[in-house]
């Protein structure tokens, strides 16, 4: 019953109940005072009864103060039942109300009373309803706002540590250099293209946070270009066979592909998701496909190297996340190769994703949509 009509119905009892007393008195004082014009069994013997003739009969004043006591009681019951009722699920929102504003989101107002009603039977079913709703979606917003804080925690840990390991190397070679450490020709060629080296680390490590700024703040665009995808990937990967000779690159079926997309940016792509397989899997044989169907060009680059870790395997295209829980410099990864991929990939309306296992290999697979007219 919703409170309306509680109180609808509380106010009509409150109103019909003393109208019904009041007639029911009259009634009395009639068949007292008339007994004769009543049937015998209505009149209840009332003349049979000798009532002194002075004063307020004891029956009726009996039953005038029963009346009343009855009254009090009747509209004592209804208020405390119709107070209660409201009374009830305001002390449960306002104690709700309370843990919420001290950081504590466990209450549960799914269910509106004990009585086992469900939410949303009455007005305050629906407001507690829609306050668990609230609830919930505080409870939704706070574990985002902590598992954003705790990536911000990683990215920004991650950060100083790719920038402090190469920037404390160079510091210590130009100290070798500057107090004659490096008292060779040779010793000193070595420590200035270590030096060059850690500066092209820290260059690329540079350029990788800068493009992933812009992809995740939206300010960074796409040079598309129609092109011959197939033929661009062969290419990319020709040239990146001489950076990696610990990959044995095989090129496998390659359909016709025309995509338009920006090459440059594509090209990070390809080298990324190489140079992962060449720092985890290598030595092994990288293997490439393109193919079309569905309206959809597929790319997989399939090593056969060792394979990552089921618990590893959802996170690797997650910012600064890497598998080996170690930040080896040795190789020049940062933890943002697959990320960036990822989000270039997406920028053109693609997907990737990764199957592996341990001990079976790695797939990086690419789906990216088609031109209908430009491929069919």
């Amino acid at each position: 019953m919703t409170i309306k009509k509680r109180i609808a119905v509380s106010f009509v009892f409150m109103i019909v109940l003393p109208m019904l007393l009041m007639m029911l008195t009259g009634l009395f004082f009639q068949l007292y005072y008339s007994g004769s014009d009543f049937p015998a069994d209505l009149s209840w013997r009332i003349h049979d009864r000798r009532m002194s003739h002075s004063g307020m009969p004891a029956g009726a004043a009996f039953f005038i103060a029963g009346t009343i006591v009855f009254l009090l009681a009747a509209n004592a019951i209804l208020s405390w039942t119709v107070s209660r009722s409201i009374l009830r699920p305001l002390a449960r929102l306002e104690a709700a109300a309370l843990r919420i504003k001290e950081g504590d989101l466990s209450p549960d107002l799914s269910v509106h009373g004990r009585g086992g009603r469900q939410a949303g039977a009455d007005e305050f079913g629906r407001v507690e309803a829609s306050f668990e709703e609230m609830r919930q979606r505080l409870q939704e917003t706070l574990r985002e706002n902590m598992a954003e804080e705790e990536q911000r925690r990683e990215m920004i840990a991650g950060i100083s540590h790719d920038l402090r390991t190469p920037i404390s190397a160079i510091k210590g070679y130009v100290e070798g250099l500057l107090d004659g450490v490096a008292d060779t020709r040779e010793k000193q060629d070595r420590y200035l293209h270590t030096i060059r080296g850690k500066a092209e680390l820290l260059d690329r490590l540079i350029d990788d946070l800068s493009l992933y700024s812009g992809y995740e703040t939206g300010t960074l665009t796409l040079d598309k270009t129609p092109m011959d995808f197939s033929s661009f990937l062969e290419e990319t990967l020709d040239e990146l066979a001489f950076d990696f000779p610990d990959l044995k690159m095989v090129h496998g079926e390659f359909d016709p592909i025309n995509l338009d997309f920006d090459a440059q940016q594509f090209r990070r792509v390809v080298t990324n998701i190489v140079q992962n397989a060449a720092r985890h899997a290598a030595p092994c044989t990288l293997r490439v496909t393109a193919r079309t169907a569905d309206s959809m060009a597929t790319v997989i680059l399939a090593d056969d190297g060792p394979g990552i870790a089921e618990d590893d395997l959802p996170r690797i295209f997650e910012r600064f996340y890497r598998a080996d829980k170690a930040r080896n410099q040795k190789t020049g990864g940062h933890g943002l190769g697959l990320s960036i991929a990822k989000m270039i990939v997406e920028a053109h309306g693609g997907k990737i994703r990764a199957e592996s296992a341990l001990g079976e290999g790695t797939r990086i697979i690419l789906s990216l949509p088609l031109e209908p007219k430009r491929n069919g």
